[in-house]
């Protein structure tokens, strides 16, 4: 409390709030998105590099590469997300983003009496050969301090789309959102944990003939309204980290004719140049080419 009574303090976080309001797109986006909202200069935060294993090996197809992850844990999500991590990439399939939401209580411009705060993290994630991507927002690390109007604070989540490629192209969204509670109601459900999912049909890409792809950006939005009586930027408007989604229904993938759901066909995944960590280490199944890698 002390360092907010000092308009310098005030003066940053009101700058870093309107950052945040801009949107952010990850350093490590690749396609037309990343050429949306200000680029990061910050690499992602990426998975460890995998520990040593042994594997009993019986010939040359006995082992292979860990396939790229396909969930995430909320516990995952936080643990990466910590400091100063804008996004975390643990795959093109699993990703997540978050931001830190506070609320400076104040009845006039010059003396905030109270501060409250959340964490919002969104996580992306994409079933093998599947077009549906969904977004797990979670609510969590709720704080009051001093005096605050909490039961009257409007806290709208929603997920948005803010551009897509081709422009023709129309998704499906289904989900919780968008959502509007009070910072005591969300504080106060058993699990603060809303779904939200995006898919597009086949057929509606570019080059549609042959690989059929729509990208996208998800933009998770929140909007938080202060109650009457107090001062402040209201509606304060945040954006986490966007998301690059793409969809693609090319002949050459697994899924090229969805079985006997033609509307299946192909699959979705996330626009970054996911880190792939090899090892040259004994055990690794990957040794020889990652020493092959190494030399070269």
């Amino acid at each position: 409390m002390k360092q907010l009574s000092d308009p310098a303090t005030r003066t940053q976080l009101g700058e870093q709030s309107r950052r945040l309001a801009a949107g952010q797109t990850a350093l490590e986006t690749v396609g037309p998105a990343a050429k949306f909202g200000t680029r990061m200069s910050v690499p992602a935060s990426v998975p460890k590099p995998l520990a040593p294993r042994r594997v009993k090996a019986t010939g040359p197809a006995a082992v292979s590469y860990p396939t790229p992850a396909h969930t995430m844990s909320l516990a995952d999500c936080e643990k990466h997300m910590r400091g100063d991590a804008a996004i975390y990439i643990k795959s093109r399939f699993a990703v997540c983003t978050g931001i830190h939401v506070i609320t400076i209580w104040m009845r006039t411009h010059d003396k905030p009496i109270g501060t409250s705060s959340f964490d919002l993290n969104v996580r992306g994630t994409v079933k093998e050969n599947d077009r549906t991507i969904h977004f797990d927002y979670d609510a969590v690390n709720f704080k009051k301090q001093n005096t605050t109007a909490t039961s009257g604070l409007k806290i709208k989540l929603e997920g948005t789309i803010p551009k897509d490629w081709p422009s023709r192209a129309n998704p499906k969204i289904a989900g919780d959102l968008p959502v509007t509670r009070t910072f005591d109601q969300l504080q106060q459900m058993p699990a603060a944990h809303l779904t939200h999912t995006v898919r597009y049909k086949p057929g509606q890409g570019t080059d549609s003939g042959k690989a059929d792809v729509v990208f996208a950006v998800y933009q998770p939005v929140v909007i938080l309204t202060l109650p009457p009586g107090w001062v402040g930027d209201s509606p304060a408007v945040g954006k986490p980290a966007m998301f690059a989604p793409r969809w693609d229904a090319g002949k050459y993938l697994s899924n090229p004719t969805g079985g006997a759901k033609p509307d299946n066909r192909g699959a979705a995944s996330f626009s970054y140049l996911a880190t792939l960590i090899y090892s040259t280490n004994a055990s690794a199944p990957e040794r020889g080419v990652a020493a092959h890698i190494k030399k070269a």
